[in-house]
Order: structure tokens, then sequence, then C-alpha cells
């Protein structure tokens, strides 16, 4: 259990496709495929959170650099 929102690493990673979730318990949200770099976890499918806030429509709007950076970046 994470004990702080700081206790927990974000890395940066590539959007390679999304598409709509209907079954999830919020109608908004959407299935996306993240490429995190070379990130791999003993050679199962990672689960990942995103960080974003919503548009005036209630969709989320990622959170996303100004510049290019290395894919698997720690965001500070």
């Amino acid at each position: 259990m994470v004990e702080s929102p700081f206790d927990v690493e974000i890395e940066v990673g590539e959007i390679l496709e999304a598409e709509p979730f209907p079954e999830a318990e919020k109608p908004k949200m959407t299935k996306l495929w993240i490429d995190l770099g070379s990130v791999r976890i003993a050679g199962f499918e990672s689960e990942a959170l995103t960080v974003g806030v919503p548009s005036e429509e209630g969709y989320p709007v990622l959170a996303s650099p100004d510049e290019d950076v290395p894919l698997g970046g720690v965001v500070h």
C-alpha cells in the first residue's frame, strides 16, 4: 500500500493506442496501450495509472511534457 503520493515513481510513456472502455465503472474511461520504453515486469502485462485532469466535458486530458523526453524517464 502506498503511504504517500511521493512513494511512487511516475514515468513518461507514449500512448500507442486508445479506445473506449464502456464496461468500466466510469463511462468516460479509456483503454490505453502505453510504451514505457524498456520496462518489462517478469514477462507479465503491467497495469498503470495515468496523470491527467478532466476537460470541460468531463473527459480525461493527460498530462504531457512540452518537449520530447526519453520513454521511461522519471517525472520529478
